[in-house]
């Protein structure tokens, strides 16, 4: 490893403060440096060499027509926690139309690799060959006509993930009106290309990655499916009627007069699930209330509602410095907690807390819930169906920023079925298990470039 006093970091500097026109410190940060050094030695190309880097440019407002479109618009939440991203994720979705009509907006194909450029900018994914075809946001950058006899895409994107690229990548920010990636820079990234061999048996570790977590999300969905038959929900008619109505006697009960309320979609559903025999869910479960206070000089592991794998029920944490604490970030959550946002409810925000993630926080957006009488497994799977999920939300007051309480969460009938309650448990753990396998090769995968570039270093 390089020490902070060889010469070679002092010439690094110098001939950068030059050539890159920047002096601010963050660009100049020891492991910056040192991870420069280290790629000095190593067989290299630069990103821009390897294929075309893209972005969208101005187009209109695009959020109305997401409920109408059919093309995945990726966004950086597509990106971040899924370094292979498949046509199943939840993307919000703009029409073809509207992709032709706009000019600025760029458009990628299966092999092509997307590296979040603002929000939480510097992490890659390649398109999977089941997504065809998808359209980049402004948040996102692209790279496409990737140079394959130079370099496997899968391959490069456990490069850009690893420290050498990820550092890179970082070390390239630009503060605008927030820390973001630009074209020019992101090109000049130094890609450590070993013999095409290796590259394929590293890109092949990232693609048994992907199998692993296709498993997860199979067996999540069997137990899925497992509960929507067990309560006769998956062939129950929930059309949206044209007309309904509800006496003012309704509207005084509810403290509501709003008409989405009252559609009789809900009344189908909640007759439906009475007649099958429920209880309010604060029976089974209650709210967790421990609080947590940030310390100066003392990391901590947040969970933001942006966390959540909307997948297969699993979060995702950021270490943070105590000093850096956001004000959300109140709460502590316990193994087997279920998470569930009471922002957005519709979006299906709820995780259930993996015992590694015991002591966490998590955000003062999630309502955290202790099981009791039902297991963590089937609750988060319950809570998780897209019936239950709509009557959450239709507890939301406010139509442009929708928002639940935790007593509305407690409030929610739940049905427990015993014969079907461990089936559902066994499934749940075995697709938190391959996601676990899968996370483990991705760190593999990893560390063996992060080796061979140490190595090269070492003895070049």
């Amino acid at each position: 490893m390089t020490q902070k006093g060889d010469p070679s970091i002092s010439s690094i500097v110098l001939s950068e403060v030059i050539a890159q026109k920047r002096i601010d410190s963050e660009y100049f940060q020891p492991e910056f440096l040192e991870v420069a050094t280290q790629l000095r030695g190593a067989d290299h190309k630069r990103l821009e060499d390897l294929g075309t880097i893209v972005t969208s440019a101005f187009y209109p407002a695009a959020t109305d027509l997401y409920e109408h479109g059919d093309v995945p618009f990726i966004r950086g939440v597509d990106v971040i926690t899924y370094p292979v991203i498949t046509n199943d994720q939840p993307f919000e979705r703009i029409p073809l139309s509207f992709i032709r009509e706009s000019k600025g907006i760029q458009e990628l194909y299966s092999g092509d690799i997307v590296i979040t450029k603002v929000g939480t900018p510097c992490y890659a994914g390649i398109l999977h060959k089941n997504l065809k075809h998808c359209a980049l946001s402004r948040t996102v950058l692209g790279l496409k006509d990737i140079d394959t006899e130079v370099v496997d895409p899968y391959y490069l994107v456990v490069f850009l993930r690893c420290r050498y690229g990820f550092f890179q990548l970082m070390r390239e920010r630009e503060q605008q009106i927030q820390l973001q990636l630009t074209l020019d820079r992101v090109g000049r990234i130094n890609v450590f290309l070993p013999e095409k061999a290796v590259q394929v048996e590293i890109g092949n570790i990232l693609r048994e990655y992907h199998q692993q977590t296709a498993l997860s999300q199979d067996l999540y969905r069997q137990a899925e499916q497992l509960l929507l038959d067990e309560l006769e929900l998956s062939d129950l008619d929930r059309s949206v009627d044209l007309f309904g109505e509800a006496s003012v006697f309704d509207t005084f009960c509810a403290s509501r007069i709003d008409s989405d309320f009252f559609e009789p979609k809900y009344d189908k559903l909640l007759e439906h699930l009475y007649n099958l025999g429920t209880q309010p869910l604060g029976d089974m479960a209650r709210l967790r209330q421990e609080k947590f206070s940030a310390q100066i000089g003392v990391n901590f592991n947040y969970i933001e509602i942006s966390d959540v794998d909307l997948s297969n029920g699993l979060c995702h944490a950021s270490e943070i410095p105590g000093e850096e604490a956001p004000d959300r970030a109140q709460q502590i959550v316990r193994a087997s907690d279920i998470v569930v946002s009471t922002v957005r409810p519709h979006r299906g925000g709820i995780a259930l807390i993996h015992p590694k993630q015991d002591g966490f926080v998590c955000s003062s957006g999630f309502a955290v819930l202790e099981p009791l009488s039902v297991s963590a497994e089937y609750l988060l799977v319950y809570l998780r169906l897209k019936p239950i999920r709509e009557l959450l939300n239709r507890s939301n007051r406010a139509s442009m920023y929708p928002a639940v309480t935790a007593s509305d969460v407690l409030n929610l009938p739940i049905i427990v079925s015993d014969d079907n309650e461990m089936t559902v448990r066994g499934l749940i753990q075995e697709s938190h298990q391959a996601y676990s396998r899968g996370l483990e090769l991705l760190e593999q995968a990893k560390r063996k470039v992060e080796a061979m570039i140490e190595s090269e270093a070492m003895h070049g």
